[in-house]
């Protein structure tokens, strides 16, 4: 019975592959504020990736957290939560 690739594997990134688009959204979002990232504050963690039921996958799917540090003056908090909220170019 064919189900039109319903059940085929899901395509799989690389480590560095998702390690690279997610420093460019976090490079991206933090150039809406004109700020820019601080390198040496990257906290990244790589871990397995398990379902609801705790099975885990085992076709190379895996789960990434991460955080960096950029520096916002106090004063600009304001204009940059409202620029955020509101959706208007700065």
């Amino acid at each position: 019975m064919n189900d039109g690739g319903k059940n085929d594997p899901l395509p799989v990134k690389t480590k560095d592959q998702v390690e690279h688009m997610v420093r460019n959204l976090v490079d991206s979002l933090a150039g809406d504020y004109g700020l820019k990232v601080d390198g040496r504050t990257v906290s990244k963690e790589f871990r397995d990736c398990f379902g609801r039921e705790g099975e885990h996958a085992d076709d190379g799917r895996f789960g990434l957290t991460y955080a960096v540090r950029a520096t916002l003056p106090e004063a600009e908090h304001g204009k940059a939560i409202r620029t955020r909220r509101v959706g208007i170019p700065r």
